[in-house]
């Protein structure tokens, strides 16, 4: 096995040759070439605890709760203009979503305000 560490990437490259890969019990599974060529990112480790995370009782709650909010932020990019920002800068931007937000939540207000009403009448 070879390594080479390529820092202007993050990663590192480990070139097993076909000889190395007699003993392995993965070989049939593999790749058929002379050498096996596996690249591991710098953010593998974050990568391994994500995968992790996707498998927990959290992760399950967090998308219930995130379930109740995509379809409101897909609305406010389909139809209120936060797929593009209007004006330069990360204030100016939270200033749009801002009032983005409220926009969407009076229009929510607004609709369960006169659902209501003409359920009383």
């Amino acid at each position: 096995m070879i390594s080479y560490h390529d820092k202007k990437k993050g990663t590192i490259l480990y070139h097993f040759k076909k000889s190395d890969c007699h003993e392995c019990s993965l070989k049939q599974k593999c790749t058929k070439l002379d050498h096996r060529t596996i690249t591991v990112s710098k953010h593998y480790s974050i990568f391994e605890e994500a995968k992790r995370y996707s498998k927990s009782q959290e992760y399950k709650d967090d998308m219930k709760m995130r379930a109740h909010i995509e379809p409101k932020q897909g609305e406010m990019k389909r139809f209120h203009g936060l797929q593009r920002a209007k004006f330069w800068g990360i204030e100016k931007l939270n200033v749009q979503a801002m009032l983005t937000g409220i926009v969407v939540n009076i229009k929510r207000f607004v609709k369960l305000s006169s659902d209501s009403y003409r359920n009383m009448c």
